[in-house]
This record gives structure tokens, C-alpha cells and sequence, in this order.
């Protein structure tokens, strides 16, 4: 019940000259939720009844709960049009619709959509993709490959992401030779999940002035032509507070992002890429305050371990396992069903869930060697910027890491990504090359794949 009392802030804007809201992406995570609901929130046949709630400050919010009550009242409209058409019958409904009201109160939490590699339009039928087809949602990417490339020729037998994560994992359960070759193909494929071919065939695709959806790098992102160009919604709350003005952004090139346009598709004050550097030194202040923090805690655990510590040195072990005893009773009530080891996170969690992933990269091997160094220094030969990481390899080297990663990814994501960053930086030192970390942050991009659906 207090998951669906969750707040979502809102923001009320102007599209096609009518006033509208749109919910933002919250600060800790991302959900595709806030984009299927933006489509509605931004459609013609908007449901009656939305509540959205105002602060002391003027500030907009929606909770959860009627961002998922818009999902099924125009959910529950569109079956009934298609009952009167005759396209469905009263039997289909009534079988399909719990199923369908049950991916609406997960779609906060789970994210089930795999593309095929045939066109811009064509998905796996998971639950997800199922969904959006009921509401009347059209969705796209740009994850096609060029018939022409040799270099992905060989895996064009691939189907769908799905296809390629199945691939991957048996791979990596497999003793064939030539492993790390194929793997390293596989890797390419799905480091470049929009490709300039895909993008050729996507602006051709998508139909002017329609309100859809565009899968990208593992999320879905509000999409709309506007005389004969893409644009994407903006729903990032970085974005819009250094931003205000902005609503889309172009969407025109395939390695880098476009610039940011107003209400009305126009040029804002300042271009993205003219203002980029305030971005980085926002991200640098950003990664120094959490570092900050960091050492501030470090330093009050050193000075609570100082002041227990007044035994003489052959005493001392007996006196370390007394503070890991009071740790361990301190830290016990944050633990949750998850893992009886990591548990769910807390304060104290947080610290040993980074310990045992920066642990998992630097002990994890493949062929006797140590696999994420290879990785590191591959990604910095290459300029690639992107990791993937299959959930069975963590679960391999260390089940509880793996279930305590799993239950709290959308809190440990940021944390997870920080540590590899951290990981990538000291390997990268090891090399003698200077890298500004602050700026590798803003760069790496860390996807866990292969997470087990959460109920």
C-alpha cells in the first residue's frame, strides 16, 4: 500500500495549444510507467478524474496509484471500442484483463520488452509489449543491423534481444574454443542497441503527429514526429533544472543527443552542447558530495572504533570481534528477507553491497583470467563506454550478492555504477593514463541484464 501512495512530480506544460501535465522521472530511478502514462496524459482522449496535488511552493505531484488508474481506465475504454467493433469478444476481455491489470502494478518495478532485429516495429510478445498493443500504444527502436556489416554478419541469425541475452548466457556456460571471440561480438551487438541503420529506417517508420513510444538502451522514452523530424519527451529532472524551458529533444543523430527544444519544437537559450561543461562540473559537485559523505562516515566509524579500542595489543582481536559483534547487532534490524548477508538496503547495507560488487569485479574469471580488466582496457581501447554484466555470473560468484543486487537494483543502480566507475579509473591509473573521473562518470553506463522478474 505505501508503494502506491509513492509521489511522482508533475508538471504542467502546453502541447499543440492545450494546457497538459506530464510526470517526471523520479530522482532515484527510472520507470517505464512514467512514459506509458505520459502517452495518455498527452492524448486526445484524456480520462476524466486525474488528481493532480500541489505543494505549499506551487510544486505538482501524482501518486502512483492514479498514475496506474489512468493506465487501466483507458485500458479497460479501448477493450470495450474493440468489443464494439467486433475485434474482441466479451470472453477475451474478461480473460485477458486481469492479466493485463496485473502488469500495471509491476510496471513500475519490471521492464519486459525485447526488440527483433527484422524491423522498427517488431517485439517479443512479453506481458509488457502485450499491454501497450491493448492500450493502443505503438512502440519502436532502432536496434536493427545492417545486412551489409560484416562484422555482425555472423550473428544475423540472432532473432531479438532475448535471443542474443540466451545466446550470451550459454556461451558463457559453454567450453567451446573460439569463446571469447564470439562473445566479444555478442558484446558489440548489444553495446550498440541503436545503429545508424536502424535510425535511417526509423525516421521513415514513425508516422508524423503521433504520440508512441521509442526503446532505447533498455528503456522507453515518449516519441513524436514533428514536421518530419523525431523528437523525444523530456522527463529527466537534472535536465529540466538547469533547463526549465525545455519539453523535447531532437532526436538526429545516433551517437550523441540532440538539442533541446521548447513547447512549440524551438530552439531554447542555450543549446545542450553549449552548456554541456556546466552539466559535468553539476555531475562533479554531484560525485564530491557523495564522496564527502563517504569519508565523513568512514571517520566517525574510525573514531567509534578508537574509542572502544583502549585494550593492549594481544587483546586487540578480542576487542575487533566485539565491534564487528555491536556492528553486526546495529546493522541487523535493516535486514530484510533478500539476503540474510546483504539484506535489504539500509545505511550499512549500502557500504557492503559496493564491497562485495568492487569484490566481484575484481575477482570474477573467465578462462583463468580476470575478465573485467580485460573488459576495462577492451572499453578503453575501443571508446566504448557501456557494460553489460549477466545476473548469473554474479549469482555464480556469490548468490546472496546477487538476490540482495536483484531486490534493490532500482535503489543501487547509481551505487553500482559509481563502484564500477571507481573499478575503471584505478585500472585505467594502472596504465599510467590520466582520466578525469568526474567525466567518466558522466560517460559509463552499467546494465545489469538477465534480472529475474520481481513479483
Amino acid at each position: 500500500m505505501a508503494d502506491s501512495k509513492k509521489k511522482y512530480r508533475a508538471r504542467e506544460i502546453e502541447f499543440l495549444g492545450q494546457q497538459r501535465h506530464i510526470v517526471l522521472q523520479d530522482v532515484g530511478g527510472w520507470s517505464p510507467l512514467v512514459e506509458v502514462v505520459n502517452v495518455l496524459l498527452l492524448g486526445d482522449e484524456l480520462p476524466e478524474g486525474i488528481i493532480f496535488q500541489s505543494k505549499a511552493h506551487g510544486e505538482k505531484y501524482i501518486e502512483k496509484y492514479m498514475m496506474e488508474s489512468v493506465l487501466d481506465t483507458c485500458l479497460v475504454r479501448r477493450l470495450q471500442t474493440l468489443v464494439k467493433l467486433g475485434t474482441l469478444t466479451r470472453a477475451q476481455v474478461d480473460q485477458h484483463l486481469p492479466e493485463y491489470r496485473k502488469v500495471i502494478v509491476s510496471l513500475s518495478k519490471t521492464f519486459t520488452i525485447y526488440p527483433k532485429f527484422t524491423r522498427t516495429n517488431d517485439f517479443e510478445d512479453t506481458s509488457d509489449k502485450l499491454l501497450y498493443s491493448a492500450v493502443g500504444i505503438a512502440i519502436y527502436h532502432g536496434w536493427l543491423m545492417n545486412p551489409q556489416d560484416t562484422d555482425t554478419s555472423e550473428a544475423v541469425g540472432i532473432e531479438s534481444s532475448a535471443k542474443l541475452i540466451i545466446e550470451a548466457d550459454e556461451l558463457m556456460k559453454s567450453e567451446s574454443k573460439g569463446k571469447t571471440d564470439r562473445w566479444s561480438l555478442l558484446q558489440s551487438i548489444w553495446n550498440n542497441q541503436f545503429t545508424s541503420y536502424g535510425f535511417a529506417h526509423l525516421c521513415n517508420d514513425v508516422p508524423e503527429g503521433v504520440l508512441c513510444l521509442l526503446y532505447r538502451d533498455e528503456r522507453i522514452n515518449v516519441l513524436y514526429k514533428h514536421k518530419g523530424m523525431l523528437h523525444v519527451l523530456v522527463t529527466a529532472q537534472d535536465v529540466l533544472e538547469n533547463y526549465p524551458d525545455a519539453l523535447w529533444r531532437k532526436l538526429e543523430k545516433v551517437d550523441e543527443d540532440g538539442d533541446l527544444l521548447t513547447s512549440s519544437f524551438g530552439p531554447i537559450n542555450v543549446t545542450w552542447r553549449e552548456n554541456e561543461r556546466n552539466l559535468i562540473e553539476d555531475e562533479r559537485k554531484a560525485v564530491k558530495q557523495k564522496e564527502t559523505h563517504r569519508l565523513k562516515n568512514a571517520k566517525k566509524r574510525g573514531r567509534r572504533k578508537d574509542k572502544k579500542n583502549t585494550v593492549t595489543q594481544d587483546e586487540s582481536g578480542e576487542a575487533n570481534k566485539d565491534l564487528g559483534a555491536e556492528a553486526e547487532a546495529n546493522t541487523a534490524g535493516d535486514r530484510g528477507p533478500a539476503s540474510p548477508k546483504y539484506g535489504v538496503l539500509g545505511p550499512s547495507q549500502d557500504n557492503m553491497l559496493r564491497d562485495g560488487f568492487m569484490k566481484f569485479l575484481k575477482e570474477y574469471l573467465l578462462d583463468g583470467k580476470s575478465y573485467f580488466r580485460d573488459q576495462v582496457e577492451l572499453m578503453h581501447l575501443k571508446g566504448t563506454s557501456h557494460l553489460i554484466i549477466c545476473y548469473g555470473w554474479i549469482k555464480t560468484y556469490d548468490k546472496e550478492l546477487a538476490v540482495s543486487i536483484c531486490s534493490n537494483y532500482f535503489r543501487a543502480a547509481e551505487d553500482l555504477k559509481l563502484c564500477f566507475c571507481d573499478y575503471f579509473h584505478s585500472i585505467i591509473q594502472e596504465n599510467s593514463v590520466d582520466t578525469d573521473k568526474v567525466e567518466l562518470y558522466t560517460k559509463i553506463k552499467l546494465t545489469i541484464c538477465c534480472l529475474p522478474l520481481r513479483t
